[in-house]
């Protein structure tokens, strides 16, 4: 069980495994964790570098916002039911329980991104991500996971 551990990503590994009375192999070539998780996770690719938009404050001043600037969407995933695409960049995700403000929590990397959805008080179930389409236009959805570990969650509350 433990040979996966010892292996890099973009190494090919060869799975016997046996269907319907026959044995057959499966070539995978395994992901980085960043990719693995964008993927399984998230359903999107983003930029691993801090990106800056500017957005018009409460009072109307522009203001520089760092934000997770997507650079793909996998289909048939919460991102692509959602109708995040390349080029929209998230602002903020919802949390639950806290004390100041409303919930909305600047987010700037995808790292920041998976510590918040497995944190305790991620917002599953209202909308939970704020974002700025490629043409500038703010909008807030749920965005839903097909994560098992997730979902297993959810339905636990």
């Amino acid at each position: 069980g433990n040979e996966l551990v010892l292996m890099q990503p973009g190494e090919t590994i060869s799975i016997d495994y046996e269907r319907d009375d026959r044995r057959r192999v499966a070539n995978l070539k395994l992901q980085s964790g960043i990719q693995r998780d964008a993927f399984g996770i998230l359903g999107f690719l983003s930029d691993p570098n801090p990106n800056i938009i500017m957005i018009n404050d409460a009072y109307g001043y522009p203001t520089r916002y760092p934000v997770l600037k997507l650079t793909g969407v996998f289909e048939n995933t919460g991102a692509d039911r959602l109708g995040l695409k390349a080029q929209d960049s998230i602002i903020a995700v919802h949390l639950l329980n806290q004390g100041e403000g409303d919930g909305w929590i600047p987010v700037s990397s995808q790292k920041q991104f998976l510590n918040l959805i497995h944190g305790p008080d991620f917002d599953f179930l209202e909308q939970n991500i704020w974002w700025v389409t490629a043409e500038g236009k703010s909008k807030k959805g749920r965005l839903s996971f097909d994560d098992p570990d997730i979902v297993t969650r959810i339905a636990r509350g």
